[in-house]
């Protein structure tokens, strides 16, 4: 079995496009005897002739007319392969999967996506939401690159990359009593309507404590449907800072509570395994667009 390799369909396709030797050799920026050189390597070692010297002229044979097409073909998908390996190497292109907790995927990454996409039309993103059980488990059986989880978490199979970390604040209507003071306390929350997260919440063991003396009047899975209701009564929602990076609330008074209790943000990544050059640059361009949540006070750089 006769096989040809891509350079000899290289220098075959580019003497076949500019019928002489010399402006093949050009094109393909090497000298004419190599050319030569070439074409006949090919010629011996398939036992097909491919070209005639007619007069001075270089004359393709019908043999050689009948493969041009399928060798133009394949110089063209080979030139298509070499983009998209330039494109992997790059990371402007390929496919990417997100997993993470629902308001760090639906808070922390849509603008942040929309930047990273802008400048790598090629990439396919898949984004899902889960608890940090499934995140820490579905990264770790890789069907999913990266994960978004609050709280380090412990699991052998992954490893974690803290990205920064939030504080719980208190939100109201600016016309609440609360909305006066600057910071609020576990005292001035004794005998308000309290809405916080959830027993089985991603955040709930960040204010386990907290919940011992208190209690809340409803439970949310979710920050924006605090924030929601905190809007529409006489609620005060005990929630993470990180809903406030955007302009949804700004309508609603936000106080530090204390004591300060800081909620990592953190990266599940795969152990074990090299990682692609996309998840490498989505991991440092992530970094990099917290900058915002930084100057806002919202969210504080890992230590």
């Amino acid at each position: 079995m006769t096989i040809v390799n891509a350079r000899q369909l290289e220098v075959f396709h580019a003497i076949m496009s500019s019928s002489s030797l010399t402006q093949a050799a050009r094109m393909l920026n090497v000298s004419q005897p190599a050319i030569s050189a070439f074409l006949k390597h090919t010629e011996d070692q398939t036992g097909v002739r491919l070209f005639h010297r007619i007069s001075g002229r270089l004359v393709p044979t019908p043999e050689a007319e009948q493969l041009f097409p399928e060798v133009d073909r394949i110089i063209g998908q080979l030139g298509i392969l070499d983009r998209v390996t330039q494109d992997l190497r790059t990371g402007k292109a390929g496919f990417l999967s997100v997993i993470g907790n629902a308001t760090l995927i639906n808070v922390l990454l849509p603008d942040f996506v929309a930047r990273f996409h802008a400048n790598r039309p090629d990439v396919r993103l898949r984004l899902e939401t889960a608890y940090s059980r499934q995140i820490f488990d579905r990264v770790a059986r890789r069907e999913f690159d990266l994960g978004l989880v609050y709280g380090a978490g412990q699991d052998a199979q992954v490893g974690t990359k803290q990205l920064g970390s939030l504080q719980l604040v208190c939100a109201m209507r600016p016309d609440h009593p609360l909305a006066r003071l600057k910071k609020v306390g576990l005292k001035d929350l004794a005998g308000q309507k309290l809405v916080t997260y959830g027993p089985k919440t991603p955040l709930r063991p960040n204010i386990e404590d907290i919940m011992t003396t208190l209690d809340a009047v409803v439970e949310v899975s979710l920050p924006n449907t605090a924030c929601l209701l905190a809007r529409a009564g006489p609620y005060v929602a005990l929630i993470d800072s990180l809903i406030f990076q955007g302009a949804e609330f700004s309508d609603l008074a936000v106080k530090p509570f204390v004591p300060a209790n800081r909620i990592e943000i953190n990266l599940v990544i795969p152990k074990d395994r090299p990682r692609s050059k996309l998840s490498l640059d989505f991991e440092a361009e992530l970094i990099s667009g917290l900058d915002e949540g930084f100057r806002k006070g919202l969210i504080f750089a890992a230590k």
